[in-house]
This record gives C-alpha cells, sequence and structure tokens, in this order.
C-alpha cells in the first residue's frame, strides 16, 4: 500500500530532480516520508516503488545507477498540469 502512495511523489521528485535525482538519499526518503505522512519509511519499500514504475514504464535506471523518465514530454505535462516545479 505504501508503495502505491510513494510512486506519484517519486515521480514527482525525479520530475523536480531531473538526472540529479537520487531515490534513495536523506533527502528524498524526508521528502516521501513528510509528503505521503509517514514517520518512518524503509528503503526496501521505496526500492519496490522505484521498482514498479520501472516495470510500469514510467522510468529507467541507466547502467549507471542514473534514473530518468521514459518519456520526457510526460515531465513537460506534469509541469504544466500539476505544478511539479
Amino acid at each position: 500500500m505504501l508503495c502505491f502512495l510513494l510512486n506519484p511523489h517519486a515521480i514527482k521528485l525525479l520530475v523536480k530532480q531531473g538526472r540529479t535525482w537520487s531515490p534513495f538519499s536523506e533527502e528524498s526518503i524526508q521528502y516521501y516520508r513528510h509528503t505521503i505522512n509517514q514517520a518512518t519509511l524503509s528503503i526496501s519499500t521505496v526500492q519496490t516503488a522505484i521498482q514498479t514504475l520501472c516495470e510500469q514504464g514510467f522510468i529507467w535506471q541507466s547502467s549507471r545507477g542514473v534514473y530518468a523518465l521514459e518519456d520526457d514530454s510526460f515531465a513537460e505535462w506534469l509541469r504544466n498540469v500539476r505544478g511539479a516545479d
């Protein structure tokens, strides 16, 4: 259930930070905890959420560990429609 709640916030943070996004950094974990209102959040939960987003074709991971959206137009849409800036 937490993964489902976490997914849109992970995408929003990826759009905001771009290629510098580190989904498992302390800053990212704190952001996720705050946005989904959880006192604690395990790295394994974040890993599951990121893996789900990869499997669903929203994001991909390069061989160097850098994450990006599969479709850059999705980021543009998010910025305009949802205020992801």
